[in-house]
């Protein structure tokens, strides 16, 4: 090692270090030549060891001279080998191997199916033994890296297998009941993910364009035509379609088109948001945050960085595990809400078999009776919140929204009546599924955006304050209706704060509304 070449690793790792590899280099040579001293030049450093350790008298045991090839001519090529399927983890030599090109060429540019190359290459059987030898070796999965040259295949690098969902639960099932792995070793190799992904389509689309990337939120695979609305999902599930949802950002009221999607794309977004919630609540594959995709101001196509355009009615596949969208598919059977989630038989037996831990307690989120058991069932010490406001998504929000913007009269007192009798019937069901373990309900305080329905508050002033003889915010006239239990500040009839003629607002309600036409004569 070079002055300048030591100068710069002690920079980059330290002077112990760089001092420590120059050693190391004096004493490999030392070995072979004793009297021969460590030149300072790079190159010559390198040609010193290689005559050094080609003589000989060199000693084969201590040190040895490897060759490893990083190109390869026109009889040879490059390949990544796995020995089970990455998808299923089910043993068998899967991988891609590209004639003529090297590892980089590999990568960027594909190559050909290795399940239908070894059985018919003369270096076929010998990538095998590889394989099986540094599977036997590392006692789990590897991926080999190789090159072929002259008809015999050269091993680079053998490396564990990076495994996901249904590949590494089938990976430590068969080490955990063959007694390779104990309970404890078993369970730490499963993240909670990777049962999520299990669960779910498996099976990576290929041969089809990948039309947008994003970040994957929701895990599986589903086939289906775009569409731009919420309105749209419902008509085209309607008529017997799979619509694949495409959104800027969900919202609430989107509910309905989100029940009625096969699969939900939004160009914002991210683990946390709406779309990703409703997404993995359903079961179905979600992509947000596209990185090359927009969609246009009137969210009639999805345009794409590479110039083309997602309209309504083309088919997609979106697979919610890698976060892509791909053009084109086959007809899949649409994903289906989840039910309650069941472990593997030997997961669960191997978390019975860990000692008890102390001091640390999991409570499920659940609305329904049918979650809540869910999460008993899963070991959920109780409900941590019971959103009374997610008891009114869907076919309910409408009710809802009449209660909140009626006036007092029958017709509110009979809606207050049906709420009343389907809230008491939902919580009786999650208090009964506990069974005595405690329940957090969050009451009812809905958000203004999310309640009332959209309404144009752009409307031009039609009175304004003539008092002050000029055109000025105008204030809303209509009677305060009943403050509802639970339901936050008291609302006028129209939704808005409670204001009266005079100007003066109920407290903590907020003064007048700006652009909201008064009702009054």
């Amino acid at each position: 090692m070079s002055p300048a070449s030591q100068q710069w690793l002690a920079g980059l790792a330290g002077a112990g270090f760089a001092a420590a590899r120059r050693a190391d280099l004096s004493a490999a040579l030392a070995v072979v030549d004793p009297d021969a001293a460590l030149p300072d030049d790079p190159v010559e450093q390198v040609t010193t060891l290689v005559r050094a350790l080609t003589r000989d008298e060199a000693s084969p045991a201590q040190f040895g001279l490897g060759r490893q090839l990083l190109w390869c001519g026109p009889d040879g090529g490059s390949g990544l080998a796995c020995s089970c399927d990455p998808s299923t983890g089910r043993p068998g030599v899967t991988g891609s191997y590209l004639a003529g090109a090297s590892g980089a060429q590999l990568l960027t540019a594909g190559g050909e199916d290795l399940a239908g190359l070894i059985d018919t290459q003369p270096w076929g059987p010998q990538l095998q033994d590889a394989v099986r030898t540094a599977e036997a070796a590392l006692d789990w999965p590897v991926s080999v890296e190789f090159v072929v040259e002259h008809g015999r295949a050269h091993i680079i690098r053998s490396t564990r297998a990076a495994l996901h969902g249904a590949a590494l639960l089938h990976t430590v099932a068969t080490r955990y009941e063959h007694g390779r792995l104990t309970p404890a070793q078993a369970v730490s190799l499963v993240e909670p993910l990777d049962v999520a992904k299990a669960r779910t389509a498996s099976v990576r689309p290929r041969g089809l364009p990948v039309a947008a990337r994003g970040l994957g939120v929701s895990p599986g695979i589903a086939t289906g035509t775009v569409v731009f609305s919420a309105a749209a999902a419902v008509t085209a599930k309607a008529n017997g379609e799979q619509p694949v949802l495409v959104l800027t950002e969900s919202r609430p009221e989107d509910l309905p088109g989100l029940l009625a999607a096969t699969a939900i794309v939004t160009e914002r977004g991210g683990q946390t948001s709406h779309a990703a919630v409703v997404a993995r609540g359903l079961g179905l594959p979600a992509v947000a945050a596209l990185v090359d995709g927009v969609l246009d101001g009137d969210a009639k196509g999805l345009r794409t960085t590479r110039g083309d355009t997602l309209q309504a009615g083309d088919r997609v596949t979106v697979d919610g595990s890698a976060g892509l969208i791909h053009r084109g598919g086959h007809a899949r059977r649409p994903a289906g809400r989840q039910t309650a989630a069941e472990l593997p038989g030997w997961l669960d037996e191997a978390l019975s078999a860990l000692p008890a831990q102390t001091g640390l307690t999991v409570r499920v989120n659940a609305d329904t009776g049918a979650d809540a058991a869910a999460g008993r069932a899963l070991g959920a010490t109780g409900v941590g919140l019971c959103r009374l406001e997610h008891m009114f998504l869907g076919e309910r929000h409408q009710m809802l929204q009449r209660v909140l913007m009626a006036r007092p009269g029958p017709d509110m007192t009979e809606d207050l009546a049906t709420v009343h009798a389907l809230l008491r019937a939902d919580i009786t069901d999650v208090l009964g599924a506990m069974d005595g373990l405690p329940v957090t309900i969050r009451l009812l305080d809905p958000p203004a955006p999310r309640v009332p329905p959209r309404r144009d508050r752009t409307r031009p002033d039609r009175g304004g304050d003539r008092r002050a003889g000029r055109q000025g915010p105008a204030r809303c006239h209509a009677p305060p209706a009943r403050a509802q239990p639970h339901a936050g500040r008291a609302r006028c009839a129209d939704g808005c704060p409670a204001a009266h003629a005079d100007g003066r607002t109920d407290p903590g309600t907020g003064g007048s509304h700006p652009r909201v036409a008064p009702r009054g004569p």
